[in-house]
């Protein structure tokens, strides 16, 4: 195997390995301006609670969805807030409270976030989920417990960003050959 055909592979399997999920729990309270959002933060971290995002990287105008899990009872939880920040301004773009109803666990629930078609390539997004109770919208509560998720917005399609990538590498071969 020559060294543009490895060189090649290589950005692949690194291209690949970033448009994974970017998920995981904290172990403090939620990031600012979150903090705001939510509800007063009292640690309780704990494994029953989930995040998962259904992109890791969207267009402008895409649509990406945030489903937060309880997955136990015991840990007090019965209200998710998710709240989704524009890394570039550090500015709340939208926050919303779902409460657990009459669910048992495991109970999810589900929030949507549309891209601005003002986003730019590189740009980021992350969503809070804020798991809290009481089991109401009025009382004030505290969070229990916090998941992070981000996705960036990319260009037109990693087609394209492949394309540029090969022909850089294309041009570096050319010129290394001369």
């Amino acid at each position: 195997m020559n060294k543009l055909a490895i060189t090649g592979f290589a950005v692949i399997v690194v291209l690949s390995v970033a448009m994974l999920e970017s998920v995981h729990a904290t172990g403090g309270p939620p990031p600012s301006p979150a903090d705001e959002a939510c509800a007063k933060y009292e640690e309780q971290p704990s494994d029953a609670h989930t995040l998962t995002l259904n992109k890791s990287s969207a267009l402008p105008g895409d649509t990406v969805t945030a489903t937060a899990t309880v997955t136990d009872n015991g840990t007090g939880a019965n209200r998710i807030r998710f709240v989704w920040i524009d890394d570039t301004t550090n500015t709340i773009v939208q926050s919303n409270l779902y409460t657990r109803g009459s669910d048992s666990a495991p109970w999810a629930r589900q929030d949507t976030f549309t891209v601005p078609m003002s986003a730019q390539p590189g740009d980021s997004f992350t969503v809070v989920a804020c798991f809290e109770s009481p089991n109401n919208i009025v009382g004030k509560g505290v969070t229990h417990h916090v998941n992070i998720g981000s996705f960036m917005v990319v260009p037109e399609s990693i087609l394209g960003m492949l394309g540029v990538v090969g022909a850089g590498l294309a041009t570096f071969y050319a010129y290394r050959r001369k």
